[in-house]
Formats: structure tokens, sequence, C-alpha cells
């Protein structure tokens, strides 16, 4: 599956970021639209914000 039509589908079908769509964020070292897949399954996440909520690193971790 290509890397766009992944995210896509993550998004629940949403292709565009508009003011007031909730945040789904992954804080990455790398854009996975470059990264080979070896770098995409090694990359470290440092922090994820689904639907607007830190869940894991973020801002006071």
């Amino acid at each position: 599956m290509p890397l766009a039509a992944a995210l896509t589908a993550a998004a629940a079908g949403r292709r565009l970021i508009r003011v007031g769509d909730p945040a789904d964020l992954a804080v990455l070292d790398t854009d996975p639209f470059t990264a080979d897949v070896r770098t995409l399954w090694e990359m470290p996440v440092h922090a994820t914000l689904p639907a607007g909520r830190w869940t894991f690193g973020g801002p006071g971790d």
C-alpha cells in the first residue's frame, strides 16, 4: 500500500487539515514520505496526540 494511501486511511479518509478538525499528530525524527522502509520501522516516536490529547510524550513529559 502506498504511504499516502495508508496515511489517508489512518485519517478516516481526510486528505486535508482544516481549522476545527480533530488533531492527530505523531512527532517523529524523520519525514515518513522520504524515509526508507527500514527507517520507518526503526525511527523513534517522540510524542502522539490523537484527537487533540497528548497520549505519549508532549508538554511536561
